[in-house]
């Protein structure tokens, strides 16, 4: 199985190859087996990613002959990362009516093993930003253990229910440092206030982190330099 992640990565960077004006319509793009030994990855994964272009009418494929940009790439593009953003506004939308409420219930119920739980994420956390590694897999571990904190099983299926909508809030392509940064810090200060056990500060904590992170993600993502 193609790894998801990187997946997201070699479209990502395809596509910006396309908006920086590398690839042209009508360009061949490279095969699969440069591309998968540029990234290291497997050549599943780099052939996962162009069925994903493929499908948002980006790239062409012809039989025989390879993979070339299409006609309208660009606009396809633009269309797709406006479909993205309302997605996104409408998973946020839903995060803000559930999130808070489930960390009120938490820091009312919340045990001390919970409480070693979420410190020992929050550590974890804490060392992968200061390595430069990928921490979603983490943040979606540090909200689930806040609903388990509840007690509640129904809650609990029901966020489960709701896990592959919520991820898409914690993409890989939507991380960066800096906003991978601010989680940490609302993550530590989240995990002392469930310390204190305070429903309201909690509450109002979990409230500002939702808004920060939908804001972060509103703004353009930093360019990232080239090496």
């Amino acid at each position: 199985m193609a790894d998801n992640k990187r997946h997201d990565e070699i479209v990502g960077m395809i596509e910006e190859f396309i908006k920086s004006g590398n690839f042209k319509v009508g360009d061949r793009i490279p095969s699969e087996r440069f591309l998968a030994e540029k990234f290291q990855v497997s050549r599943n994964t780099v052939r996962e990613a162009i069925k994903s272009l493929t499908e948002k009418a980006v790239v062409t494929s012809r039989r025989g002959a390879g993979t070339y940009i299409a006609e309208g790439a660009f606009n396809c593009m633009i269309e797709a990362v406006t479909r993205q953003n309302l997605r996104l506004k409408e998973i946020f939308e839903l995060r803000k009516i559930l999130e808070p409420q489930i960390a009120r219930l938490a820091a009312e119920r919340i045990s001390d093993e919970h409480i070693k739980e979420i410190d020992t994420i929050v550590k974890a956390q804490q060392t992968a930003f200061a390595s430069g590694k990928n921490s979603s897999e983490m943040d979606e571990t540090f909200h689930r253990l806040i609903v388990k904190a509840t007690g509640n099983s129904v809650l609990s299926d029901i966020y489960e229910t709701l896990h592959d909508v919520l991820a898409e809030s914690r993409a890989h392509t939507l991380q960066t440092t800096e906003r991978n940064k601010l989680s940490l810090e609302s993550h530590k200060n989240l995990a002392w206030a469930l310390k204190q056990r305070s429903p309201d500060i909690v509450e109002e904590l979990m409230r500002e982190h939702m808004e920060q992170v939908e804001k972060n993600l509103e703004a353009p993502a930093p360019k990232k330099n080239k090496s």
